[in-house]
């Protein structure tokens, strides 16, 4: 009885959520997440980039579909990089699990060859050869950018807000 009124618990709060961020439809959802990115060579594993602070905004547009966008905001591959960019990738796929101890849905994701959007404009030249990931308690994001020969990796804990 403890797992469906949490799962009843979730189903309302993702119904009763306005949209936060993006152009989110009646029953969106969004959250706002902060953790470690690191970005490193695919093939030497050499860090080219580490952020301590960065953050990923991730939303469901329209809670009918199951489809996420994401914003990593100001980002960055290298440190020579003379900007931070908000790139946006849009209509990712997900699936739900429960989590072993049964308490928490996990959304899990997997897509290839994504085009990301900085600005509102499509960067083919960087198209993400495979995005990859879990939303639950916490949260982990990876993803290739083949043209550049970098792996990017987030993760942090959700937290709540009070």
């Amino acid at each position: 009885m403890k797992k469906f009124r949490f799962l009843i618990g979730i189903v309302a709060m993702f119904c009763a959520t306005s949209c936060l961020i993006g152009n989110g439809s009646p029953g969106s959802s969004s959250e706002t997440y902060t953790g470690e990115l690191s970005v490193v060579d695919t093939d030497t594993k050499e860090q080219s980039y580490f952020d301590s602070n960065a953050s990923v905004s991730i939303w469901i547009p329209n809670i009918t579909e199951p489809k996420f966008d994401f914003i990593f905001n100001g980002i960055k591959f290298d440190n020579l990089m003379p900007v931070r960019l908000n790139m946006e990738v849009l209509g990712i796929p997900f699936h739900t699990t429960i989590s072993e101890d049964q308490t928490t849905i996990n959304y899990v994701f997997e897509a290839s060859n994504v085009i990301p959007k900085a600005g509102g404009v499509n960067y083919d030249k960087y198209t993400i050869g495979k995005l990859e990931g879990c939303v639950g308690k916490e949260v982990e994001i990876t993803f290739t950018m083949p043209s550049k020969n970098k792996t990017v990796y987030f993760k942090t804990k959700y937290t709540t807000t009070e």
